[in-house]
């Protein structure tokens, strides 16, 4: 997994991911590391399967590896994770800076 959380996050927005709907999916997933049933297992560890049984949906292996790498920044309390939040709030203008 080499992209950066900007290519993910792109990538989950072509999927018609909306910033709500990953949001919550990074919540469940740092969850389910941090005291649920995945608990001490490292993020980036997690197999497409359990992506799927986590967020109880269906995802491929590509947007489940993005969903991860958007997941393990979105916890963190530095530059990246707070850039990645303020992204989160407003996808399509996060989106239409990077196309510029």
């Amino acid at each position: 997994m080499t992209e950066t959380w900007r290519e993910a996050l792109l990538l989950l927005h072509s999927l018609a991911w909306e910033g709500d709907l990953i949001d919550g999916a990074c919540e469940a997933l740092n969850q389910a590391c941090a005291d649920g049933a995945w608990q001490g297992k490292a993020l980036l560890d997690l197999t497409p399967a359990e992506v799927e049984e986590i967020l109880q949906q269906k995802v491929d292996a590509q947007e489940s590896q993005a969903l991860l790498r958007v997941a393990e920044t979105h916890d963190r309390l530095d530059r990246d994770g707070d850039e990645l939040r303020k992204a989160l709030y407003n996808l399509n203008a996060f989106v239409e800076s990077l196309r510029r």
